[in-house]
């Protein structure tokens, strides 16, 4: 049977507003969790190194492995490279651009326009990994466009369908 979790001991708030404070604080904490954790574990490697991995292992009972995209993270965005406005998962959603110019550039537009991590997520995929299909000017480009979203949401069976019916039309008008 698993211990239950220790209660956390909050202090005594007397008023709303040290409530609100309190609350605030414990938010931060959440924000900043992962960066913590990140320098501790990079600092403890690199001053200890097996030993601290070890030690590391044991306060967190699994492989800190599992902590290697917080590791490669806080070693990418060091201190002067990290928006505070921003969450931690926004940094790590630019992860995956290579060049640090571009990386910061995307963080500077999250923070500027407000993204949450799941739009800077969909900024980073249309960006910098998905090979623009279609200019967006050209008519026959947009109804291309519109044609391989509809055939990408469409069910297999659908789509094996449609394509029965563009064979028989011989790329002329398919009558539904």
């Amino acid at each position: 049977m698993t211990p239950a979790l220790p209660n956390l001991a909050l202090p005594v708030t007397e008023t709303f507003e040290d409530w609100s404070n309190l609350g605030r604080r414990l938010c931060m904490g959440a924000r900043t969790i992962n960066w913590l954790i990140g320098d501790w574990l990079i600092e403890g490697s690199e001053r200890f190194g097996e030993k601290a991995r070890d030690e590391a292992n044991q306060i967190f009972r699994s492989d800190v492995d599992r902590f290697g995209p917080i590791v490669d993270t806080c070693r990418r965005f060091t201190e002067p490279r990290r928006h505070p406005a921003l969450t931690f998962g926004h940094h790590l959603a630019v992860m995956s651009i290579a060049d640090d110019t571009e990386a910061d550039g995307l963080l500077a537009k999250a923070e500027t326009e407000r993204l949450t991590t799941a739009a800077l997520k969909a900024e980073v995929r249309l960006t910098f990994h998905q090979p623009r299909m279609l200019e967006d000017d050209d008519p026959e480009d947009t109804a291309m466009r519109h044609i391989a979203q509809a055939w990408n949401r469409a069910p297999k069976a659908s789509r094996e369908a449609f394509i029965e019916l563009a064979q028989e039309s011989h790329l002329g008008v398919i009558d539904l």
